[in-house]
């Protein structure tokens, strides 16, 4: 995946236009893992990072885990979605949603216009996380508590783990995904920047989620509040973008 094949679809990323994009630590090479050390992935730190102005979160460190440190694990519970978080003996459950409700609500007033989160973690992970059922069995089936968080008090904003940038195309989406919903922040802000901002999307909304389109459209002829009218659409727009396109 080339520097070019980025700015095609997402433009240069001058200071003025960047998006704010939170980031787990460790996928820009700093050492906040368990093991004292990173996960660093060279695209986003050298494709997207001069692009982007980054906020890096460890929930981990944040929480007051030291690095290194004993490692933490899923635990499974009778809710699916509500596995405890432990480090050994230590419960950490309460401490991470606790910690996440308020890191979210900060990230929501940094206006942040995506997240990339570390696969598979405890904390982090989207999917695939290590989960412990009560007789010991691990499956990789977890969402970290973190991750989980996120999902559900923000499911418009994008999202994904650096998985994702292993194959050029879904890279590209991804990156298109942050910078759309950027421009969409910055420009739709009123009735009248709504109707500019679809104007000037919409052959591309149409390339990556064609049912979007009569959806959108609807929003925009709608009667409802300015501010309910640029909510719906920006949720909708989200689905769109969240799509992987065909080759």
């Amino acid at each position: 995946m080339t520097f070019a094949s980025i700015d095609h679809l997402v433009g240069s990323g001058t200071p003025a236009s960047r998006p704010r994009v939170a980031v787990s630590s460790c996928l820009l090479g700093i050492n906040v893992r368990y093991d004292g050390g990173h996960r660093r992935e060279a695209f986003v730190a050298d494709v997207l990072g001069p692009r982007v102005d980054w906020i890096r979160v460890c929930p981990e460190v944040e929480i007051g885990l030291g690095t290194p440190r004993d490692p933490i694990d899923l635990h499974a519970t009778g809710d699916p979605r509500r596995p405890k978080l432990l480090q050994g003996d230590r419960d950490l459950t309460s401490r991470m949603r606790s910690f996440a409700l308020g890191r979210i609500a900060e990230l929501r007033a940094r206006e942040i216009d995506g997240y990339i989160l570390k696969a598979r973690s405890p904390s982090c992970g989207l999917a695939h996380a290590r989960l412990v059922r009560p007789d010991g069995y691990v499956e990789r089936v977890g969402t970290g508590i973190f991750a989980q968080a996120l999902k559900e008090s923000w499911p418009e904003l994008p999202m994904f783990d650096e998985t994702d940038l292993d194959m050029p195309l879904v890279g590209l989406a991804r990156a298109e995904w942050i910078f759309v919903m950027h421009r969409f922040r910055v420009g739709a802000t009123d009735p009248e920047g709504l109707m500019r901002f679809h104007g000037e999307h919409e052959e591309r909304i149409g390339l990556r989620d064609r049912d979007a389109l009569p959806e959108l459209r609807s929003v925009l002829a709608s009667a409802g509040e300015p501010s309910e009218r640029i909510r719906q659409y920006a949720r909708r727009l989200s689905r769109a973008f969240a799509s992987i396109p065909a080759r």
